[in-house]
């Protein structure tokens, strides 16, 4: 298949080789999914990220733990990977029917 709605990239700022991106098949986002790449995008490998009628609109890397990075929906589901995105899993916040349209990681406190 062929991607052609793309609403997130982003790279690591201490590694701009390790990108990540959400993509869909057409702008109404169906089929959504999400991909890194540890090469610059020469290579992809799909991630375990969410529903494919629940797409990632946001990517927002920790500046104290490059380790960590976030990823928002349009369904208002927030996940964490502890491992530059590798895998991931559900955060306890989620925002039931607000979309995440950007996202930030602040130091807390």
């Amino acid at each position: 298949m062929e991607w052609r709605y793309s609403v997130a990239v982003v790279s690591a700022p201490d590694d701009p080789s390790r990108v990540l991106t959400a993509v869909a098949n057409n702008a109404g986002r169906k089929g959504a999914q999400a991909y890194a790449s540890s090469n610059s995008g020469d290579a992809w490998e799909r991630i375990a990220l969410g529903a494919d009628d629940d797409m990632v609109v946001a990517f927002g890397w920790d500046p104290l733990d490059m380790e960590r990075v976030y990823a928002g929906t349009d369904g208002g589901k927030l996940y964490v990977s502890e491992n530059r995105g590798e895998t991931w899993r559900q955060g306890q916040i989620n925002l039931l029917s607000i979309a995440v349209g950007a996202m930030a990681a602040a130091p807390a406190g």
